[in-house]
């Protein structure tokens, strides 16, 4: 499936947004859940499941299960129909898998991502997202961190972005190479970085950042 033909033709619908949660419930587990309210009875309104704010048309804007026991791989595909959503709360859960992919650029309106606190691998790629103005990646096991594309839709909004915590092995120039120049906050504290940092750093609007092996 093509990602970008697909964000091109949909229209969302609540049958689609339906298909989302089904997938969620299936692929993390939700007979285990801490809260499973409404996601064990698929033909109620999926605006009273736990964790789940819809707009004035019964779409999905938000999904927020941090800290509600879900286990399990994390596919990509299994949000992709959500064409309506702000924000994806999965923190302090005990997901895996890679996040990160090209299935995220249907995703035009997801703003803030929170997958802190869980076990997520290999490289990330911050600038999946095109409309992404807040990520909260830390403390997971990314490795590393695929290099910033000025070119891309996402580097003109992001504002936050917080990588501390994982096993980023890298040098920082090499991670700092084309930094969105938007940022105020960036963190890459406690991972295995190397390496000097870029003299001179671009000009950006950084008003905080750590970085520490």
């Amino acid at each position: 499936i093509d990602a970008c033909f697909i964000a091109d033709r949909v229209t969302p619908s609540k049958n689609e947004d339906g298909t989302t949660l089904s997938n969620i419930y299936t692929s993390f587990n939700g007979d285990y859940w801490l809260n499973n309210t409404g996601w064990d009875h698929p033909d109620k309104e999926i605006c009273n499941f736990f964790g789940i704010t819809c707009n004035e048309n019964g779409l999905i804007t938000e999904i927020d299960l941090r800290g509600n026991n879900l286990t399990g791989t994390f596919d990509e595909r299994t949000i992709l129909l959500s064409f309506e959503l702000e924000s994806l709360k999965l923190a302090k859960n005990a997901i895996s898998g890679a996040f990160g992919g090209n299935y995220f650029f249907s995703l035009r309106k997801l703003k803030h991502i929170d997958i802190s606190e869980n076990n997520f691998t290999g490289a990330v790629n911050i600038l999946a997202f095109p409309a992404a103005e807040h990520l909260n990646f830390s403390h997971n096991n990314f490795n590393s961190v695929i290099s910033f594309r000025k070119f891309s839709p996402a580097s003109k909004g992001l504002r936050v972005v917080d990588l501390s915590s994982n096993q980023i092995n890298q040098d920082a120039s090499q991670i700092l190479s084309g930094i969105p120049l938007n940022l105020v906050e960036l963190s890459l504290a406690d991972n295995e970085i190397t390496g000097q940092i870029p003299n001179p750093l671009p000009a950006f609007e950084i008003e905080y950042w750590g970085i520490s092996a």
